[in-house]
Parts: C-alpha cells; structure tokens; sequence
C-alpha cells in the first residue's frame, strides 16, 4: 500500500473507515482500503479471507464471488481489496420496489441466499461458521453475480438461522413489510426458500422466520 495513490470517495460505514483509492500508474486501477477501529476484528477479516484463499485454492470449481485481497498493513489495520464496480444490494432493492420490479427484486434475494449457501460449503459444509453480519448493504451486485465485502463478525452459529435473518432484514427496510416486500419473499420461498430449507432438514421454517422479525425489531428497540 506504499504505492502513489490518490483519494477518490469515502463509503458509507458505522464500524470502519473505507474508502476508495486509484494508483497514479497502472492505468489509475481503482480499489479499496478498509482500515479498521478495531484490532481484532481486522485480524478476523484478515483470517477469513486467507481461509477463503486456501479454501478456493483447494477445491477445484469454486466459484464464491469476494474481493480479491491485495495487501494489506497490521501496522495500520488495513486491508487493500480489489475494487467491485457494481450496486449496494441494499440501494439495489430499494430502486426495483420504486420501479415495482418484483421479479428483479426476488432474483437479486435469491442470488443473496445462493451467495451465503456457497460461502457455508466454502469453509466448510459440515461446520457451523456463519457469515455473522447479513447487512443487504454487506453484498454488491456486478456482472450478475453477487459478491460479500464484509467477513469480519464471521462467527459460529446456525446457517439456516442467517439465511431466514436475510430476508427478516429485508422485510423490514424501509418500507417495512410493505405490499412489494411480502410479493418478494412469496416469489423467492416458492423458488427457492422451500426446498432450500427441506433439503437442511427444516420444515416449520414461517415460525422461525417470524422469530427473526421479532429478534430484529426488539434488538433495533433497544439502540433507539
């Protein structure tokens, strides 16, 4: 990260500061520096992604889509990640419910939950690691493909348990439960959701959805 670089923008972020830089040379390639409040939660980031690396580097075809890590500085608690030009998932589903483009919407939360099945087969299929912070801002949408930029609170837990949290989320941007949203998730349970669930060994899935609603909101209560 010695490289001559100049500061383009800052993006948005309650934990870190981020922001995006390009070189002088190179042809002004772009990318990212993620520098961290926090030492261990840098060192988590920085573990995830080399496990994600020895991972990849071990399973032929594994296709989970993250910034790739170009450097990064202990001194400084930073990262340098490759730049993904693409749209905050988040800012993305908030455009498709403006424009009422329900099947857009539902394909983009399918990618999501696609996205987080293969992160979990990643690291480790029979394991219990989760991705531990499924902000819709936490994912990009480029080139059809979406991509996770953020693996620092990764941590143990119940994968069916986060990917329910996902659409919990969701339903609960603003405007909460709105008539768009409710289309949306019947759309992604009847083409994914369901048997994604079966095939985890989980049947009464609406119940633990709705407890997912219910933990989001008492948690959002107690920070406001």
């Amino acid at each position: 990260m010695s490289k001559d670089n100049c500061f383009i923008k800052k993006f948005i972020s309650k934990k870190n500061h981020v922001s995006l830089h390009k070189y002088t040379d190179e042809g002004g390639k772009q990318y990212v520096v993620k520098r961290f409040h926090n030492a261990d939660s840098y060192q988590a980031e920085l573990e995830m992604y080399r496990c994600l690396i020895h991972c990849q580097q071990n399973e032929a075809g594994s296709q989970l889509n993250y910034p790739n890590l170009l450097d990064y500085d202990d001194s400084k608690l930073s990262l340098c990640l490759e730049y993904i030009k693409g749209n905050n998932v988040l800012e993305l589903l908030e455009y498709y419910e403006s424009r009422s483009f329900v099947k857009e919407a539902a394909k983009v939360l399918i990618q999501v939950l696609q996205w987080l099945e293969q992160f979990y087969s990643t690291i480790g299929i029979d394991g219990d690691e989760v991705l531990g912070d499924v902000n819709l801002r936490n994912f990009i949408y480029a080139e059809n493909k979406i991509f996770g930029i953020d693996f620092e609170d990764a941590r143990s837990g119940c994968r069916h348990i986060e990917m329910l949290e996902v659409l919990a989320r969701y339903l609960l941007y603003n405007p909460a439960k709105s008539e768009f949203k409710h289309t949306v998730l019947s759309i992604v349970e009847k083409q994914y959701l369901a048997v994604s669930m079966k095939n985890q060994g989980i049947e009464k899935y609406a119940d633990l959805l709705e407890n997912e609603i219910t933990h989001i909101q008492m948690r959002r209560k107690r920070f406001t």
